[in-house]
């Protein structure tokens, strides 16, 4: 064996030695040329170059998932679609370690964050959200307010001027100085005001129970309590700003003479505040909706009412193999119900709460608790289980009966 001198630019970059046949070195000590090129000479043998993979090979890839990770934070829809991915896309990055978990954290840490926020902050009864994105249920909202509140304070920073010698005259002041930390200050005063909703009147609905309602804000708390008796007119205005930007701007007027108004960006608050309007029974044309090129809308032009909905409902079809039945009942002028389930001796008992209704009879429910009860004869014992479904479920009311899940219950 000869030793070998790999060269480049005249200087040596490394030594090691090849046995005879030039490509099984019984010893390598090898050093990467600068230039990402092995020159290995062998004065038997022709010159040969062997190209090695250069680290720059997936920057594209490195580039793309960091965009992704970024782009998370700012995105409301899709912003957990993107954080997945580009997670995934830093496992076969060229970043280390650290900046794999800082991305990775910053796409993943605030939506997580505030899963647990937004539980935590919940109301514990029935809830209609006017303005979803507010300063406990979203960190799109804390990373946009964030993102103009850090400009801001850079545009407050002073900035370094040369010195000058002392023999020469000092030069004007830039004519428009004056307006940059005007503008920081701007930054500044509207990403508070985003952040902390001052702008909205109230940002959701809660139920009180016993008939009784509350216009909550996140930071401002309780802001009116009223019952269904107690509306003047709620109406909503869709107002269009170009072909592919609306919203929609909510006044809530009490008898009293207060009103609240909110302006929220997503039609989903007409939704929320046509199931308001059935839910808490309110007297037809309390709501209105004047959508954009569209024909108004005011609330009782259904017919259906709380009153349609009460009685009792049992299931009915080929398939049925157990006795079940459904009950709703007014209670304090809201909608109660129940399902009750008798299935080989043993007795299922859910309670429905927190029933959402519209004037189509579509509902929506959170099973509260379901309820196992059976009697065992011979020693004379009753043996009842817990447990809690966290889903929401979904049914219609229909002429003379009721559906959900792909089951028909008939009115009796």
């Amino acid at each position: 064996m000869q030793p070998v001198t790999i060269v480049e630019c005249g200087e040596p970059a490394g030594i090691f030695l090849i046995s005879p046949d030039g490509f099984r070195p019984a010893h390598l000590a090898i050093n990467f040329c600068q230039s990402g090129v092995m020159i290995w000479h062998d004065p038997g043998m022709q010159t040969q170059t062997t190209p090695a993979v250069p680290a720059s090979r997936n920057n594209g890839r490195s580039l793309a998932a960091a965009v992704m990770c970024i782009l998370a934070l700012f995105v409301p829809g899709l912003g957990w679609l993107l954080a997945i991915v580009g997670i995934f896309m830093l496992r076969r990055s060229s970043f280390n370690s650290s900046t794999r978990w800082i991305l990775g954290t910053m796409a993943l840490g605030p939506k997580l964050l505030f899963v647990g926020i937004k539980a935590m902050t919940a109301p514990p009864g029935l809830s209609f959200a006017i303005q979803p994105s507010n300063l406990t249920t979203s960190s799109v909202l804390w990373a946009w307010t964030g993102l103009m509140i850090g400009l801001g304070v850079i545009f407050l920073i002073p900035k370094r001027r040369p010195e000058h010698p002392a023999n020469e005259p000092l030069q004007n002041k830039p004519k428009y100085d004056w307006l940059v930390p005007i503008i920081g200050i701007a930054l500044i005063a509207g990403g508070v005001v985003l952040l902390l909703g001052l702008l909205d009147g109230f940002q959701r609905i809660d139920d009180l129970g016993h008939g009784r309602w509350e216009l909550h804000h996140a930071v401002k708390g309780k802001v009116a309590e009223f019952s269904g008796g107690d509306v003047a007119a709620i109406v909503v205005t869709e107002r269009h700003h170009s072909r592919s930007s609306n919203d929609y701007a909510v006044e809530f007027g009490l008898k009293d003479g207060h009103s609240y108004s909110v302006t929220a960006r997503s039609s989903f608050v007409i939704d929320e505040l046509r199931k308001f309007a059935t839910t808490a029974n309110l007297e037809p044309g309390k709501l209105q909706v004047l959508p954009y090129r569209r024909a108004p809308w005011k609330n009782g032009s259904s017919g259906i009412t709380l009153k349609d909905c009460v009685g009792v409902y049992e299931l009915s079809g080929p398939n049925a193999r157990q006795h079940s039945t459904v009950e709703f009942w007014l209670e304090n002028e809201r909608l109660m119900g129940k399902e009750t389930v008798d299935d080989a001796g043993q007795r299922h008992v859910r309670v429905l709460r927190n029933i959402k209704l519209d004037e189509t009879g579509e509902v929506e429910y959170q099973p509260a608790s379901y309820l196992e009860a059976s009697r065992q004869k011979e020693e004379n014992l009753i043996r009842i289980s817990l447990s809690w479904s966290p889903q929401a479920e979904t049914g219609k009311f229909i002429p003379g009966g009721f559906e959900t899940t792909g089951q028909k219950y008939r009115k009796r």
